[in-house]
């Protein structure tokens, strides 16, 4: 997202993944000669939990869709056209598609990709300009039910060699995280308690353009999101309700859309806003509930890695 936020009372984080973060990975040539074109992807180190598991690459049955393009002295061919390539080797990234096609010696060649394959219409190519366009997508609620969208990063590949696919998120990965600040003083306090955290007004349908490709290779865009639809956050679970001064997960793994905190100054209902309320309970029997409710354009963001 275009900011994260971080809350010091209480301790309450969330971390963003830039639009254009890249998963960082191996990208040898295999030593291995086939005259037929093969794919492989890099080694995920910055994976999510929607798509992709920690160490490992795509999961077996994983799916992609792959555009190639052969220039052979001035003429050029389209070699693939939305080929859906399914990985067949979670360890090894090892992926196929059907039916086969060679490589030719005198050639050049471009690869562009996209995750996951989607045969609806889910996003546009442009052929000519080599770009890569979603003119509506909806973040779904259940965060169990979320995509990890990804452009993969252009590949001009020599004849023989493996074509490997290095992909880049478009989505933010979001996380909230809670606990008891370390400066506040436990004496005679029995439990602290979330009572409710919610986040409302951060939109859940929007269109993305690419721009270009940084580098040379990496997908550039952005995210343009509609108003009046909103994410609704999930509803926090009993097991994150007892907070310490140890750091718990309250809501980790969200696919969300990049967009911009604005503060609207004549449409409350339209900020961005942060809600969350506890529970301080005393050894005496007695308690206090707190609430508080801050834009999230107000919060300054905390930058916690590269992605």
């Amino acid at each position: 997202m275009k900011k994260s936020l971080q809350l010091v009372g209480m301790a309450l984080l969330v971390a963003g993944c830039s639009e254009s973060a890249m998963l960082e990975g191996i990208n040898e040539n295999t030593k291995e000669y086939s005259n037929l074109i093969e794919f492989s992807n890099a080694f995920v180190e910055n994976p999510t939990r929607t798509s992709l598991g920690v160490g490992m690459s795509f999961p077996v049955g994983a799916q992609m869709a792959v555009y190639g393009f052969q220039k052979t002295g001035d003429a050029v061919e389209t070699v693939f056209n939305n080929q859906m390539v399914e990985c067949t080797d979670s360890e090894a990234g090892v992926w196929t598609y059907s039916p086969k096609k060679p490589w030719n010696r005198a050639s050049t060649y471009e690869f562009y990709g996209f995750y996951p394959y989607d045969a609806d219409g889910l996003y546009e190519f442009d052929e000519a300009k080599k770009l890569i366009s979603i003119s509506s997508y909806t973040v779904k609620d259940a965060i169990d039910e979320q995509e990890d969208l990804m452009i993969a990063q252009r590949n001009y590949a020599n004849p023989f060699n493996t074509v490997h696919m290095n992909f880049n998120h478009i989505l933010s990965n979001v996380n909230f995280y809670a606990q008891v600040a370390q400066n506040v003083d436990m004496t005679g306090i029995s439990s602290i308690d979330i009572l409710e955290l919610d986040v409302t007004g951060v939109a859940n349908k929007g269109s993305y353009v690419q721009k270009g490709w940084a580098n040379n290779h990496v997908a550039e865009g952005a995210w343009t999101v509609i108003e009046g639809t909103y994410f609704d956050f999930p509803a926090i679970s009993a097991s994150t309700m007892a907070l310490t001064k140890e750091r718990k997960d309250v809501a980790v793994d969200m696919l969300l859309m990049p967009q911009t905190l604005f503060f609207h100054e004549d449409a409350d209902e339209k900020d961005p806003v942060l809600t969350v309320a506890y529970k301080i309970s005393y050894e005496d029997g007695t308690s206090t509930t707190m609430e508080r409710k801050v834009r999230l354009s107000s919060i300054s963001g905390v930058k916690t890695n590269s992605s």
